[in-house]
């Protein structure tokens, strides 16, 4: 029998093949009703379907939680042994049970269910036939007889005389033999149903190998499997219990189809786990030679391998199982690996050209490499790049944000390699062929390919992270090795790729460095942001796209710092920077100054510095620009990346003519005439786009920050929207569904925008829209009277509101009224939405549920243009331009009394459209509305108003409405070319009839905003300024006008264009850049760029030795004077062989002599320079000038041009504070080297000393470095125990204070870029101790010991706080006296059950452990109750359990712990230390350590101290930091005394004694006692002398990793708490101070914590308590603390606020005698009632005494209220 994945017509044969124990279908969880349930005999008829199943075992669901966790991934979960209806109860009660919304379970037989496992385990066996010191012919004979099927005649037959030939060519004899007997047979693809074309490709593929009997042979024993569960199911073997009688009528399909594709998606998996199975088994070597000699079986074969790979990734994101998704990884590199060394292929007729998809390149494998490279290339370019892009443009086309979804069809694995596989498949790939990958233009593809794949697919979010990764790796080697890599036009295109800036662009710039808010996936992000920066350093004349902000050039800094860890060398440099330098030495200026009056040219200047990475720019206040113009500096010569820009206006602001550039370099731009939007008006809640909430303008304003080229704007109420020409869309002001804050200035609009080219937008009071150019509208607002949609009242982002016959009929035009939408279509109808104003129309008819009605029209009335009223008052008025008999007239609807209707005086109201009152003869061409009035243009250019005429809006000097359309007298002398109807305010665009090239702008009505002293009698105002300016267009709505004016798209538009001159040469007309130019005989010369270039292989053209050359328009060049030139007194003969040509500007402005003289050189000449902001004539000089030969100066004022307008000085200041500069450190050399000495001369235990003595301080002094790293800190305040140190003057040890100061500041600001990720950090290093990549990860974790622990516990407490909390508190109930019964009997609680610790674990582990999420120390995780006892759980009883758990840990009653050598044998250090037993390994066990580990989080997270004394090994084991020696000898001083006396005897012993006298083995002794081998039978092997240094480390290996199943399990519950990620932040003495709490209780801390009542901390008696606390012992201190507050210790520093310390001092009439009575104490509170007591003995003996006689919590109230059980227990309770 054949296994095929084929199912359609054996739907019936594997409907049987497993006994189907029960099936459920949660359909109806969520209503809380009985789930379905199905009989399995009725299985058969049934299709299957492809739905994401997961095969668990039965422990891993046991709980509803678990089980909905799954459902999130999967559709059907696969199981048994559940017990279903209890399930489904619980399933119920669940928060998110929606999850569950028509998922399944399908219970299977337990056997049946164990087999399942087996073979996807496991896969068939294979026996293979030994061919060991066979030749190859022999060798292939006998795996073909034995292994394969074949007879061994056949063989000979088919290999007669040809036992010589290659291997490839024997197997294609034999495919040859074997496909004789094969039926070719064709298969139409049916485009609907890929699916099952791949499963027949597969399916073709297995029985292909059947027929072959080349390993089908192997096949038997997975067929007799199947054969076997297929007869076994025809009973129906289903129990009809309480379960099958609570079932409903239903339709039994749904639960049928999802068993049945249960069943089919198994039986996929299990064929190509067959073939997985071979590649493990077999050599994978062979296993191709047999399979890719054919080209049909090849190309099947690397559908099956794409399949698989889609296969395991799917299965890697459904179920978080990366085992399946590793294993093909590794099988995908083996082929690769084979595919570049192989030599066994040679002369493979397979033709790789046949094959698109990935792994058919194998099929070319040759015997060399070189001969391979051409395959790989096709890998490369056609699967990797051509294959990914076109799936990326497809994914794009039909909208697929999601790889799953774009690969949920397996034929896109065929089409495609899934994403998931690309970062894998990129690695290989570089490392066999770098010199390909690295090929230019293939590189940048890959580049842009892979930034793609994030913008694409932008839900995958955490796998952006990788792609970025990928994108790191693939720059990094141009920084590394940028003397290798250095192809400039790469690196630029590296520096200029714009999906990067695209992806930089929204970064977060503005970081929070006390809080963890990026993602990895940003972090990746800036970790290339800082590569850029490198890249730029690393390769001169490279310049960037991308603008640096602050906090890149801050980390850049930090890392340096981190980079040069305590060597302290760019610190060394900031100190003497500050220190030593005056003001003026720090911020030297760098001056730029224009002639005192300008000249009237326009320029592009370059100005480059080195020595800094940042400069401040500041323009002097008495500059002066020329009116509406603009300064512009930029990034780039072209102005596309601007960096700040001022008008003439800006130039009163000192903060806008100051600013500050993050770069060596900028472009200065001057005159600049951009696109700019000026506006006035009142621009309450900043809709002018100018941050100004409630003010109106004096003068109209340029809309700063908006100089794009804007298409169209729309202004209503408090928002204003733009759209730009390249179709983003931008807002500002108020909008309720924005969110609760202003937005000042004009910004991208964020939310939902179709991707689909917008044509036409619109703003009303309620709504705004926009309709794009494939007919579709998208609202947004209010929707109260059903505008948007029948079944909502608003809608926060525009949406799609589909319209009738959308397809058929195209939207003419729209408009949106006060609260309703309106619009007219190509073929002649009109629709609108929107009850109130649809109500006008048919009131008793009308439906409000209907989406859209359609408004009629009289027959042959044609509605073209909607003009919507857009204001309160007049909700229901709208216009309507038709065509009516080939005349456009004007109609309108609704009610007002102000004459909008434009029907007649006395007329209304209009139910419907109706014509308006006017001489049909005027042909009206356009309209605008507004409140209630409007204006209407003709085809003549005549203006007409009616309505409201409130302050002359009208243009009538008489106050009185117009009823309907009337000329407007004013303009009767114009042609009006635009206009606009605003709230009260008109705005008019027109041009003189006798002066039609003039055109002049009007407003008229409620003026506001610009100066209205020359309105005239109709309240008509001129506005001057816009005189003849071209205009895009204009707006008037709400008491605001806005008109566009348009400029140039780039500031160096018209820049050096000499307008009248054509190159000699090129004929170029007008000949832009720098032009040549000189007198030939009676004919001047101009040369372009372009024609200088060619000027040599010119034979006409003969270019002079001397000539001119300049950048700016001389107009009429042969009209001026010019210097006669005598070269032979100018120039000297004799010319050196590397002399070039050189430039200089002999010039005069004004009387002077321009000085310094600006030059040039031949290569700077033609582009922009640092002079060029003034105009200059250059001398072209071809040879040497003679000693004091100087040309002509020449007078710029005859040439060019001069100017009114006053010139400007610009001064650069640069910041040296980012790296080391020369200069700077030259100016006072020994100073610097004095500040780099007193700073180094430091060790190792120097450091450590001042690091803790400067933690000590910070502790003490509650100062919180994290959030205030600026802080000072004195030596003084330091205290020093070491002789050394304070042997130091004062002076060097406060530099080297310093020093750590300012590396823990730029540590702190390292921490929110840090990726927190071991995965992600191996990633960066490729894996590697050795660091190959300087990231932020791999530095900050080299570098964090130096790092102060307050500033990383206080990080970690911000992310703590960001967490989510549990506020629930369970009961618990303890009877300590029954416990204790068990404890006194012998007990050991091996199952959690009745310790104080078990019934804790029994009570929160119905939650998972999620009561330990508390918010901080103040808060409890549970509530205890102590059965018989009299306490109130305010607090002190919670804290008693904790420490009764501790104490239950290092008893026997708990099995857990053990104590260590140290502790048992009392000798070494950690003496009262425990660690793992290493024998508790049951689940039972695991459970107690898995809520050992969330006590750990819960203390660790919150501050709820555990006095947990574990070894230094067991805190590195938890955070993954190595063992050493050391941490053996801190838990077993007698092993590292026997490793140390080995390794002595071994260094006075010969190797023959050494052995003799040593009988070691390879076996060493657990904590607990147990010996354990080292090796495969270490017991019995011996130590040889040569092994001592192997045998030492696998000893301190072996000891570092027992316990490592209970330590898993400790971290898996710490993970339920806290994120075991961030624990990389710390060493392990951090962590086990975060969880013990400090060890030396310090009595500073616990003074800043006190409040004091009754009392003063001044008092007599107060002191007298403070002198005595000081005096204690560290552990008196602890047993103060156990009696007050029920804690041996203190919370760590960053929560000890968190409850404060009570000290009440009783009063003294209290007590006759006050020194005889006890001091008290209120755990719950934290509070100690101090007598008055008059000696410090007195005190020191009745607190000592109080402390040491009450250790534990007794009652609240009184002895008497303990209940008495009578106190006798038998064993068996």
């Amino acid at each position: 029998m054949s296994l095929t994945t084929n199912i359609e017509d054996k739907n019936e044969k594997f409907s049987k093949c497993f006994k189907l124990k029960a099936a459920m279908n949660y359909g109806c969880v969520s209503q809380k009703q009985q789930f379905k349930l199905i009989d399995p005999d009725s299985l058969a008829n049934t299709k299957f379907r492809n739905d994401n199943i997961v095969i668990v075992k039965p422990s891993e669901i046991d709980t509803a939680d678990k089980i909905t966790e799954i459902f999130k991934h999967v559709d059907v979960i696969v199981t048994s042994d559940l017990d279903l209806k209890e399930i489904h109860n619980k399933l119920k009660e669940t928060k998110d049970n929606n999850v569950t919304y028509f998922k399944s379970i399908v219970l299977l037989d337990d056997n049946e269910f164990d087999s399942l496992q087996e073979i996807l385990r496991d896969g068939p066996k294979l026996n293979l036939p030994d061919t060991q010191d066979k030749s190859e012919h022999e060798s292939l004979l006998i795996e073909l007889e034995q292994f394969c099927g074949f007879s061994k005649d056949n063989l000979e037959t088919i290999f007669k005389e040809k036992e010589n030939e290659s291997l490839s060519k024997k197997v294609g004899l034999l495919v040859e033999a074997c496909n004789e007997k094969k039926e070719e047979e064709k298969k139409e693809e049916k485009e609907e149903n890929k699916d099952d074309k791949v499963d027949e490709e597969v399916d073709h593929l297995l029985r292909s190998l059947e027929e072959n009997k080349s390993l089908g042979a192997n096949l038997s024993e997975l067929n007799d499997f199947a054969n076997n569960n297929y007869s076994n199911q025809t009973e129906n073997k289903f129990n009809k219990g309480d379960l099958f009688s609570k079932a409903y009528d239903l339709n039994a399909s749904d639960i049928i189809g999802t068993y049945k594709s249960t069943l089919s998606a198994f039986y996929k998996q299990l064929c190509r786990k067959t073939i997985s199975s071979f590649f493990e088994q077999l050599s994978l070597e062979k296993l191709l030679n047999i399979i890719l000699t054919n080209p049909e079986n090849a190309n099947m074969f690397l559908k099956y391998l794409q399949i698989r790979g889609n296969e395991a990734v799917k299965f890697k994101i459904t179920s978080n199982n990366k085992v399946q998704y590793e294993e093909f990884l590794e099988m995908f590199k083996k082929i690769l690996e084979i595919s570049s060394q192989n030599e066994a292929f040679n002369n493979n007729k397979v033709q790789y050209e046949e094959f698109l998809e990935m792994f058919k390149k194998i099929l070319e494998i040759s015997s060399q490499n070189e001969a391979f490279k051409p395959i790989l290339k096709i890998i490369l370019d056609d699967v990797v790049i051509k294959g990914t892009t076109k799936l990326i443009k497809k994914s794009i086309e039909k909208k697929t944000k999601e790889i799953k979804m774009a690969f949920d069809q397996e034929s896109a694995a065929v089409e495609a390699l899934n994403i998931h596989l690309i970062p894998e498949t990129l690695k290989h790939l570089t490392q066999l062929i770098p010199e390909l990958v690295f090929e230019k233009e293939r590189y940048l593809q890959i580049l842009s390919m892979l930034l793609l794949i994030p913008i694409t697919f932008r839900k995958d979010k955490e796998f952006h992270q990788m792609i970025y990764m990928s994108v790191y790796k693939l720059i990094l080697p141009y920084v590394q090795e940028h003397e290798k890599y250095n192809d400039l036009e790469v690196v630029n295109g590296i520096l200029n790729q714009k999906f990067l800036k695209k992806i930089f662009d929204k970064l977060p710039t503005n970081i929070d460095y006390s809080y963890n808010n990026l993602t990895n996936e940003q972090k990746v992000l800036f970790e290339i942001f800082l590569l850029m920066r490198l890249l730029e350093e690393h390769h001169p004349g490279a310049s960037s796209s991308f603008n640096y902000p602050d906090c890149v050039l801050d980390l850049e800094k930090s890392k340096q710092i981190l980079k040069e860890m305590k060597n302290f060398d760019l610190i060394s440099y900031l100190v003497y920077y500050k220190n030593e330098l005056t003001e003026e030495e720090r911020c030297p200026k760098i001056t730029l100054k224009t002639t005192d009056k300008r000249y009237d040219h326009k320029f592009t200047s370059k100005h480059e510095y080195s020595g800094f990475k940042k400069m401040k720019v500041e323009i002097n206040s008495e500059s002066k620009l020329e009116g509406d113009k603009t300064i512009l500096f930029s990034k780039d010569r072209e102005g596309k990346m601007p960096i700040h820009s001022l008008t003439a206006t800006d130039m009163d602001s000192s903060d806008k003519r100051t600013f500050s550039i993050n770069d060596k370099s900028f472009y200065m731009h001057y005159p600049y005439n951009p696109h700019r939007i000026k506006c006035f008006g009142y621009g309450y809640n900043s809709k002018l786009g100018n941050n100004d909430s409630y003010g109106t303008t004096s003068n109209p304003i340029t809309m700063p920050r908006m100089n794009k080229k804007v298409k169209m704007l729309r202004q209503a109420y408090n928002y204003t929207l733009a759209l730009t020409e390249e179709n983003v869309l931008y807002r500002c002001g108020y909008n309720e569904r924005w969110g609760s804050n202003y937005i000042y200035y004009m910004e991208e609009y964020t939310g939902v925008v179709p991707e689909e080219k917008i044509i036409d937008m619109k703003a009303g009071y309620q709504n705004y829209g926009v309709l794009t150019e494939n007919g579709k509208l998208y609202l947004q607002g209010d929707s109260s009277y059903k505008q948007l949609n029948t079944k909502c009242t608003q809608w926060k982002d525009l949406k799609h509101k589909p319209r009738p016959n959308e397809e058929e009929e195209k939207v003419l035009n729209f408009d949106i009224g006060y609260n309703f939408i309106i619009y007219t279509t190509d073929n002649g109808k009109c629709y609108a939405s929107g009850n109130e104003f649809l109500q006008g129309f048919d009131n008793e008819n009308h439906d409000e549920n209907v989406e859209y009605k359609e408004i009629k029209f009289p027959e042959g009335v044609v509605p073209i243009k909607p003009f919507a009223s857009n204001y309160n008052n007049t909700p229901k008025i709208c216009l309507m331009l038709v065509k009516n008999k080939d005349k456009n007239e004007l109609w309108s609807c609704g009610y007002n009394s102000s004459g909008i209707l434009g029907q007649g005086e006395n007329k209304n109201e209009s139910k419907g459209f109706a014509a308006m009152e006017y001489d049909k003869e005027i042909n009206f061409v356009d309209c605008s509305i507004y409140s209630n009035w409007a204006m209407a243009l003709t085809d003549k250019g005549e203006l007409y108003s009616w309505g409201d005429n409130s302050s002359k809006r009208l243009c009538f000097p008489d106050y009185n409405s117009r009823y309907v359309p009337t000329e407007i007298p004013f303009f009767k002398d114009y042609v009006v070319h635009d206009f606009k109807a605003g709230q009260g305010m008109g705005l008019i665009n027109a041009s003189p009839k006798d002066d039609p090239s003039t055109t002049k702008f009007f407003v008229t009505g409620d003026i506001r905003g610009v100066n209205t002293s020359n309105a005239n009698n109709e309240g008509i105002v001129h506005l001057k300024e816009f005189d003849n300016l071209k205009y895009v267009w204009m707006e008037s709505t709400e008491e605001v006008a806005y008109i566009h004016i348009d400029g140039e798209d780039l500031p160096s538009d018209n820049v050096s264009v000499h307008t009248g001159y054509e190159c000699a040469i090129t004929k170029q007309n007008p000949i832009t850049g720098t032009m040549h130019f000189w007198k030939q005989g009676d004919e001047w010369i101009y040369l372009s760029e372009e024609g200088y270039k060619q000027v040599e292989m010119d034979e006409k053209v003969i270019m002079p030795d001397i000539c001119y050359a300049t950048k700016n328009l001389i107009v009429d060049i042969p009209s001026k004077e010019w210097p006669a030139l005598d070269f032979d007194e100018l120039l000297n003969p004799e010319v050196p062989e590397d002399f070039k040509p050189s430039y200089s500007a002999h010039n005069i402005h004004g009387e002077e002599k321009i000085n310094p003289i600006p030059k040039s050189t031949e290569e700077d000449i033609f582009g922009p320079e640092n002079h060029d902001f003034n105009p200059y004539i250059f001398y072209r000089i071809a040879k040497p000038l003679k000693d004091g030969a100087t040309p002509p100066s020449l007078k710029l004022s005859d040439y060019f041009k001069a100017s009114e307008e006053v010139g400007f000085t610009i001064d650069v200041c640069p910041d040296y504070s980012y790296e080391k500069n020369k200069d700077l450190i030259k100016l006072h050399k020994e100073k610097y080297n004095k500040t780099v000495n007193s700073i180094k001369k430091f060790n190792e235990k120097l450091d450590g000393e001042l690091l803790e003595a400067i933690e000590s301080y910070l502790t003490k002094s509650a100062v919180d470095f994290f959030n205030n790293p600026t802080v000072e800190v004195n030596c003084s305040d330091c205290e020093f125990t070491s002789k050394d140190l304070k042997a130091k003057s004062a002076k060097e040890v406060q530099a080297r204070l310093n020093a750590f100061l300012s590396f823990n500041e730029n540590f702190s600001k390292v921490i929110p870029f840090v990726i927190l990720d071991e995965e992600l950090i191996n990633e960066v290093t490729d894996g590697k101790t050795q660091v190959k990549a300087d990231t932020l990860s791999v530095l900050f974790m080299v570098s964090k010991s130096l790092a102060f622990r307050c500033t990383k516990n206080s990080y970690i407490k911000k992310i703590a706080d960001s967490l989510p909390v549990n506020y629930d508190e369970p009961e618990i109930t303890y009877n300590r006296r029954l416990i204790q019964h068990k404890k006194d009997r012998g007990r050991v609680d091996n199952k959690g059950e009745w310790t104080i610790f078990g019934t804790t674990m029994k009570k929160v582990k119905e939650k998972n452990y999620e009561y330990l999420r508390v918010q901080n120390s103040s808060y409890k995780a549970w509530k205890a109750t102590f059965s018989g006892e009299g306490s109130i759980d305010a607090g002190g009883p919670y804290r008693e359990t904790l420490s009764n758990m501790t104490d239950e840990l290092y008893s026997k009653c708990l099995p857990l712990l053990i104590p260590t050598q140290n502790n048992k044998n009392d000798h070494g250090l950690g003496r009262d230390l425990w660690t793992i037993n290493p024998s508790t390994t049951t689940p039972s066990h695991l459970e107690m350590y898995k809520f050992l580990g969330a006590l750990i989080g819960m203390a660790f997270r919150a501050g709820h101290v555990m006095d947990l004394k574990f070894p230094s090994m067991f805190w590195k084991k938890l955070i993954g930091e190595p063992a050493t020696m050391d941490d053996l000898h801190h838990s077993d001083a007698y092993a590292v005394q026997a490793i140390k006396d080995v390794e002595n005897i071994k260094s006075k012993m010969s190797k023959e004694d050494f052995e003799a006298a040593m009988e070691m083995t390879w076996t060493t002794q657990l904590s607990n006692g147990e010996s354990v081998p080292l090796c495969e039978n270490g017991a019995d092997r011996p130590v040889l002398y040569e092994e001592i240094d192997e045998f030492h480390e696998k000893v301190i290996k072996a000891r570092s990793e027992e316990g490592q199943k209970q330590m898993e399990a400790i971290k898996e519950g710490f993970e339920i708490i806290f994120p075991m990620s961030i624990l990389t932040i710390l060493n392990w003495r951090d962590v086990e101070e975060r969880v013990r709490g400090p060890s030396e209780i310090s009595a500073a801390a616990l003074k800043s914590i006190t409040e004091y009542s009754n009392c003063s901390s001044d008092n007599e008696f107060v002191k007298r308590f403070w002198r005595v606390f000081e005096e204690f012992t560290n552990e008196e201190k602890s047993l103060f603390l156990k009696f007050v507050w029920g804690r041996a210790r203190l919370p760590p520093a960053e929560r000890l606020k968190e409850q404060p310390f009570k000290l009440v001092l009783f009063d003294s009439s209290r007590f006759s005698d006050h020194d005889s009575h006890f001091p008290e104490a209120h755990t719950c509170f934290f509070q100690f009632d101090l007598p008055r007591y008059s000696t410090d003995e007195a005190c020191k003996s009745r607190i000592l005494y109080a402390i040491q006689a009450c250790g534990e919590i007794d009652t609240d109230n009184s002895s008497y209220s303990i209940a008495d059980d009578g106190g006798h227990y038998s064993d068996s309770e």
